[in-house]
Parts: structure tokens; C-alpha cells; sequence
């Protein structure tokens, strides 16, 4: 029996440390799954999808099975230079993650704003292997933003078109 190797004996109903982080992983990337509101998309080193869940379908009228084995760069319309890629993938590696603003398309053509939070994954020795990324869309923020610098810029050309004087005045 030297030599030979057993697992370690715990006690019934015990759990180990690492089966408790296993769990919640697991349980965290069920969340991400299910999740209708926001896109999560893993990928591999390559940046073909590994994982697209509901928000992603959602998001982008592509769904899972249409997405899994594909250049996320195709499943999303992402509109970004080779050069561009690199130099994001470089920043991504470099400081461990990048939110950016960007706008993608849906399957249908349809520009959608997106708040984009991509993180490099990393085996034992550091290295990536692959990249996870949350996105967001903000399309209805970005709508409101330009409505209200329109609006804005009206109020400023009415005011700047009164040729008499204008004064304001408070009651005292």
C-alpha cells in the first residue's frame, strides 16, 4: 500500500474548500446564462464563442446556436479593424480588462449603443485563454443624450437669434 495514492477521507456531509468555489462558479455562470438583460459572451483565445446566453440572443436577434463556433466578431457585426482588434486585445491582456463604448448591430442590420466590459481568462500559469465579456445596451441612453444636446442647441440658437436686449431679473 506504499506508494499508493487515496484520496483524502472527509466526513459525510462535508465540503471541501475547493468544491465550495466549484459551486459557486458554477452557480455564477447559471446566472450569467439565464441573465435576459445583459449579453455575456465567452470566447476563446481565437475569439471563437464558447458561451452566448439569453441576453446575447436577446440583444442581438442571434441565437446560441447560430453563435457557438463562431468568430464573436461575425456573431456581433462588430465593426473593428484588424489593427483596432489588436491594439484592444493588447490593452485587454496588458491591464486585465477594457469597457469601451461601441456600436454593434443586431442579425437584422439594426445599430444597437453598447457598454462592452471584457475580461482576458488565464489558465494556472497566467496565460489568456480567452476573454468573457459583459455587454450592455445603451441605445436608449445614448438616444436621450442626443435629444437633450438637441434641445440645448435650439435653446441656444433662439436665444442667440434676439436681436433686442434681454434681461432677467429676480423680484428684487
Amino acid at each position: 500500500m506504499s506508494g499508493e495514492h487515496r484520496p483524502p477521507r472527509h466526513p459525510p456531509g462535508h465540503i471541501t474548500e475547493e468544491r465550495r468555489r466549484i459551486e459557486e462558479r458554477v452557480a455564477y455562470y447559471a446566472y450569467l446564462e439565464e441573465n435576459r438583460y445583459d449579453a455575456f459572451i465567452a470566447t476563446d483565445e481565437r475569439l471563437v464563442v464558447q458561451a452566448w446566453n439569453k441576453g446575447a440572443e436577446a440583444m442581438y436577434g442571434v441565437t446560441a446556436d447560430e453563435a457557438l463556433g463562431r468568430d464573436a466578431r461575425e456573431a456581433v457585426s462588430l465593426a473593428m479593424s484588424d489593427e483596432e482588434l489588436v491594439e484592444a486585445l493588447r490593452k485587454i491582456e496588458e491591464i486585465g480588462r477594457l469597457r469601451v463604448e461601441q456600436v454593434q448591430h443586431r442579425k437584422d442590420g439594426t445599430p444597437i449603443h453598447v457598454d462592452s466590459l471584457t475580461i482576458a481568462t488565464r489558465d494556472e500559469r497566467g496565460e489568456p485563454t480567452g476573454y468573457m465579456a459583459i455587454n450592455r445596451d445603451i441605445t436608449d441612453r445614448v438616444r436621450a443624450e442626443e435629444e437633450l444636446r438637441e434641445s440645448n442647441r435650439r435653446i441656444e440658437n433662439i436665444l442667440e437669434s434676439i436681436t433686442e436686449a434681454f434681461v432677467a431679473v429676480d423680484r428684487q
